[in-house]
């Protein structure tokens, strides 16, 4: 007994030091110094009450308070309280076997802490219910029950208790989820007071900022987050260098960050050599996939997605990309069992419920309507006249999934010198949106001015990411001259155009059209224009937009302005800037200069141009205002002209 009870000394004596005030890292050895002589005075006499007790303390010192709950008669509840937050830890940190079961843990470790909670009530135990309830938190932000989260937080803290930083970060986690970044940002900065090199809690602020638009805040967090992060790790006790994810994954990061503030260039730039280094990370591939679809290279994401998806069976994110990309590629069907699929799985993802939004707006009907009213000024003879132009278009919502029946009406008025022209249209046609091709067919009938029937049809092509190719015809076409109207002149048209993009960066197009009048004259076009992008930054872009623009007739005299051959060259920029924006809502505003040198054959050359300023305010993903106004000044037969515009348009699917 002697020996026995000089183990259960030394155990005891070990656990207390472990536990004082002043232990340094040696704390954890005194403990496995205690468990040592704990289990042998357990082997030298099993029934020792002492022995078993003091074993079982340490054990739960070590952080396994079920190994503790094995060495006792019956687990006491303070114990039990610790198995329950151990196993929400263990829950936490597990990786699911397929999404449907991505909660099972958490819920049974959730259903363990509500028991307890009453358990605990009921002996009036407030320290163990102090720490149910932080674990509590815990559980129910990593289920993903976000108001639930907020609201425990909340009255934790209306009844006096100070949370602690991992419950505080439980609860900004939820407040972004509920689209309160402001909020979470707050809670986030709590957490890295506590701990500044808590690198999921950095990574949360990164969004929040994000969220608020506070690029240059979310820049520099996550470029801190990519300096911090060396390649390989090495420890004290082995040097021998080791892959570090975290290295790769915050680059991905910083990549994203660039897409988020619409800088694509920048973002494909850093994400680019990442993913030729590392070609089979899936989450890698899938980020690749994002940007590549934000810069216009729809089949190219789709390709990355795929290879994503053969890389990581039932990934969320993944997932998720896949539905957007069969939504972007038109393939309907795939999109809805995949969409369904994913609120089966996650119905509460913010990605997922984003996903079954914009799958609901393409099975919306849609409307579409505006008017420009255009005022001239000056002594032009040949000038088109002031009026109005107004149309109102509406789409049926998606009939076998690629066509929408339309229904169109305009009037278009003009004033020139011999009088008030008017032309009514009022169409009929049907839609086709595939993959690769679309088109549009609409009979249309005309009253006013003159009234005849007439028809268009317009379709293009797009073989690949980078090219597309359109062609149109018209009877009686739209834009035939109102002034020709009065003269009962009307004009078919027919036109094929060709465009090359590289990215939203660049691009170059081409189009050639031919308008027939039915007093004879033949009037040909070519129009040459291109962008390239100057400066990308968050919320603003600026491109510089060079044309030419040449035409001929083949009659002289016409009672309509007819320049038997004209050109001009032309330099535009553009300068976008978003004012305001909060998740789907914005504000944005646009402004465009243009200058160029306009000669027309027998006149000679001059300078003409234009000033436009145009808002577009979304106020969600289905609805959408564009306003604004314009001036120009145009040249007729070597007389100057100024027009002046205002314009309003809506959009609206409902």
């Amino acid at each position: 007994m002697t020996i026995l009870a000089a183990l259960c000394g030394a155990a005891a004596a070990a656990d207390g030091a472990a536990l004082a005030p002043d232990a340094g890292s040696g704390s954890t050895d005194a403990l496995f110094i205690a468990l040592r002589a704990c289990s042998q005075a357990s082997q030298l006499q099993p029934s020792n009450h002492e022995a078993a007790a003091v074993c079982a303390a340490v054990l739960s010192r070590l952080g396994a308070p079920f190994g503790a709950a094995q060495v006792l008669p019956s687990a006491s509840l303070a114990l039990r309280v610790d198995q329950a937050g151990r196993q929400l830890r263990w829950a936490t940190r597990l990786t699911p076997t397929s999404q449907a079961q991505r909660f099972a843990a958490t819920d049974a470790a959730l259903a363990e802490i509500d028991r307890l909670m009453i358990e605990v009530r009921k002996e009036g135990e407030p320290a163990l219910l102090l720490n149910l309830q932080r674990d509590r938190i815990v559980a129910l932000r990593h289920r993903e029950r976000w108001a639930e989260t907020v609201a425990a937080a909340e009255a934790m803290r209306a009844d006096g208790a100070t949370l602690p930083a991992y419950v505080r970060h439980a609860e900004a986690d939820a407040l972004l989820a509920l689209r309160r970044p402001e909020d979470a940002r707050a809670a986030y900065d709590e957490v890295l007071a506590a701990d500044p090199s808590n690198r999921e809690a950095l990574v949360g602020r990164f969004f929040a900022e994000v969220e608020t638009e506070d690029f240059a805040a979310a820049f520099a967090t996550v470029d801190a987050l990519v300096a911090r992060e060396p390649e390989a790790k090495r420890t004290a006790r082995d040097p021998t260098p080791r892959p570090n994810s975290d290295w790769l994954d915050s680059r991905i990061l910083a990549a994203n960050a660039r897409s988020y503030a619409d800088m694509q260039a920048q973002a494909w730039l850093r994400m680019k050599p990442l993913a030729d280094g590392a070609p089979a990370l899936s989450y890698l591939r899938a980020a690749v996939a994002s940007v590549a679809a934000a810069r216009g290279w729809p089949r190219l994401a789709d390709e990355e997605i795929h290879i994503a998806a053969s890389l990581a069976n039932d990934d969320l994110g993944i997932e998720i990309g896949l539905a957007d990309s069969a939504m972007r590629r038109r393939r309907w069907p795939e999109a809805r069992a995949r969409i369904a699929a994913l609120l089966a799985a996650a119905p509460q993802d913010s990605a997922a419920q984003r996903a079954a939004r914009d799958l609901a707006a393409h099975d919306h009907a849609e409307v579409d309507a505006g008017v420009v009213l255009r005022h001239e000024t000056g002594n032009a003879q040949a000038a088109p006249g002031s009026g109005v132009d107004a149309h109102l278009r509406l789409y049926s919502a998606p009939i076998a999934e690629r066509w929408r029946a339309v229904a169109a009406a305009e009037r278009q008025t003009a004033s020139p010198p011999e009088g008030k022209a008017v032309r009514n249209r009022f169409g009929l046609g049907a839609q086709y949106q595939g993959p690769d091709t679309q088109f549009e067919a609409t009979a249309w009938g005309n009253r006013g001015t003159l009234s005849k029937a007439g028809f268009s049809l317009a379709g293009s092509w797009a073989p690949d990411d980078h090219v597309s190719l359109g062609a149109e015809a018209q009877a009686f076409a739209a834009d035939t001259p109102l002034r020709a109207l009065l003269y009962g002149i009307t004009a078919n048209a027919a036109g094929m155009s060709a465009s090359y993009t590289w990215s939203e960066s660049r691009s170059v197009s081409a189009a050639v059209r031919a308008l027939d009048f039915s007093d004879g004259n033949q009037r040909r076009s070519l129009t040459l224009s291109g962008s390239q992008r100057l400066v990308t930054e968050p919320h603003f872009s600026l491109d510089l937009r060079p044309g030419f623009y040449t035409s001929t007739n083949t009659l002289a005299g016409a009672p309509y302005f007819n320049p038997s051959r004209d050109r001009s060259f032309s330099l535009g920029a553009q300068a976008d800037h978003v004012i305001w924006r909060r998740y789907e809502r914005s504000l944005s505003q646009s402004l465009s200069a243009t200058v160029a040198n306009y000669w027309q054959q027998g006149y000679g050359s001059g300078a003409v141009g234009g000033l436009r300023y145009e808002q577009v305010w979304r106020n969600d993903p289905l609805t959408e205002w564009r306003y604004g106004a314009e001036l120009a000044r145009s040249s007729y037969d070597g007389v100057p002209e100024r027009n002046g515009i205002l314009f309003v348009n809506f959009n609206h699917r409902f």
